[in-house]
């Protein structure tokens, strides 16, 4: 089993990658925490979030492989899961509202 999580580095994507960390090891799924790059400005912060969170699946030893690519988040999405196959995706986002 595969699992994907996408994460933004805020705390909704902390609640999904606990949630992976609680599936993953059951399921004895590869798990792949993918995080896109909207502005260039928010690179390492994003980088260092991701890594965070990767410190903590692989602390409840969770394999897991950590992509970044820039560009639009739903596009990079979709993207990925045509690459490759997942049998569970979790997005970590909270949806931005406009007034």
């Amino acid at each position: 089993m595969n699992i994907l999580i996408c994460s933004d580095g805020r705390a909704a994507s902390d609640n999904a990658t606990r949630l992976a960390g609680l599936l993953a090891p059951a399921l004895h799924a590869k798990t792949t925490l993918l995080g896109i790059i909207e502005a260039s400005a928010d690179e390492q912060a994003l980088r260092r979030a991701l890594e965070k969170q990767a410190e903590s699946l692989r602390a409840s030893k969770i394999a897991v492989e950590t992509v970044v690519h820039p560009g639009e988040p739903i596009h990079e999405i979709v993207h990925q899961t045509s690459t490759a196959k997942y049998d569970l995706v979790i997005i970590g986002s909270r949806r931005a509202r406009s007034t």
